[in-house]
């Protein structure tokens, strides 16, 4: 549950602020080129994705395991980032990242 409200509110949050941060800076002409919203919602994705993989690893430990997981999802991070260093927290990102950054640039400008 965490993590599945937790991704998509700090995509949210971070396209917000890109959105926001392109108005103050644009004044009365808001610069809403297709390319610059495909790269907003990119970044966004791309930064929201990274921040969650964590997270999104711990799920598919648990979801693998025989285990009986009594550590926790904090006793899990830990776990991997002490036996596996950023490397395991961080595994699966980059298929993950190729498959969601340009399909959420892509909805994003062709939705605005």
């Amino acid at each position: 549950l965490v993590r599945s409200s937790l991704g998509p509110g700090v995509y949210f949050a971070i396209l917000e602020t890109l959105q926001r941060g392109r108005e103050r800076v644009a004044g009365s002409a808001p610069d809403s080129s297709k390319g610059r919203i495909f790269a907003e919602g990119a970044f966004a994705r791309a930064t929201a994705g990274t921040l969650m993989t964590p997270l999104a690893v711990v799920k598919t430990r648990f979801e693998w395991s025989r285990a009986d997981n009594a550590g926790g999802t904090f006793g899990t991070l830990r776990q991997i980032a002490r036996e596996e260093r950023l490397a395991g927290l961080f595994r699966g990102a980059l298929p993950t990242l190729v498959r969601d950054v340009p399909s959420s640039g892509l909805y994003l400008m062709l939705y605005q």
